[in-house]
């Protein structure tokens, strides 16, 4: 198997969302793939979401706040640019959901925080979440995303997402704020780049232990730097943009 990074210098979140599934559907299937992005100020809102019951429209065109809907399932999330993003993309048949879990886990433990799963798509430091993840999969392949909380803006939790009903009586959004946390509650000098070097790292070395890869003596993967030239230089990925980017799909 191969090892394959991608790092988005861009924080459009149409042209990150549409470079997931250009992955996504050009997949190598010998190989392990991991991209790592983060976006502007966005909701965005699972697969088969109504943006109009989830978000709060209004306010998000006033403020400029950008609106996407990814292809997984899911609830509705806030992003900022206090969030770093992660996808792990795999063949079916080497699909390792708990191997992704560990990259993040032994990625944080070389920032001196102590992380651990949580249920099936959340992770935590004590009893703050500092992630929450979806999956897709498909035929042949599957893949993994999920956010990390750096230092988001929490605040804008209760501006843009409409909670449900349910949740707001039992827990209420000032409950929901006091369980999760940002990860420069625990280290104070972590940002965007320190932490995706060491998902960089600890998914290299994670790999290199089973063998894996086109990595060098130190076990290292060359990692592909997208920016918005990449759109003219990728036909298919401007397909997939225009289709994220169009209303009728948010």
């Amino acid at each position: 198997m191969k090892l394959r990074i991608l790092k988005s210098a861009v924080t459009n979140p149409w042209f990150n969302l549409a470079t997931e599934d250009w992955i996504f559907n050009t997949l190598d299937p010998e190989s392990h793939t991991l991209f790592l992005w983060r976006n502007s100020e966005t909701v965005v809102i699972g697969r088969s979401q109504n943006p109009w019951v989830e978000c709060k429209i209004d306010k998000m065109e006033a403020d400029e706040v950008f609106l996407a809907r990814r292809q997984s399932g899911g609830g509705a999330v806030f992003h900022d640019l206090g969030n770093t993003n992660f996808t792990f993309l795999s063949p079916k048949a080497d699909y390792d959901q708990d191997a992704n879990f560990t990259i993040i886990v032994n990625a944080l433990k070389k920032l001196g925080i102590d992380a651990e799963q949580s249920g099936r798509n959340d992770m935590q430091v004590g009893d703050k979440k500092i992630s929450g993840s979806a999956f897709k999969h498909a035929s042949d392949r599957s893949f993994h995303h999920g956010t990390l909380l750096v230092n988001a803006n929490m605040q804008k939790l209760g501006d843009y997402l409409n909670p449900h009903p349910l949740k707001l009586q039992a827990k209420g959004i000032k409950s929901v704020r006091s369980r999760v946390a940002n990860l420069v509650e625990f280290n104070e000098d972590i940002n965007h780049e320190t932490l995706s070097d060491a998902i960089i790292e600890a998914f290299c070395e994670y790999y290199r232990d089973k063998d894996y890869g086109d990595t060098d003596y130190s076990g290292t993967v060359p990692v592909e730097e997208l920016d918005r030239d990449t759109l003219a230089k990728e036909p298919s990925l401007n397909a997939y943009y225009e289709q994220m980017a169009d209303w009728n799909w948010r």
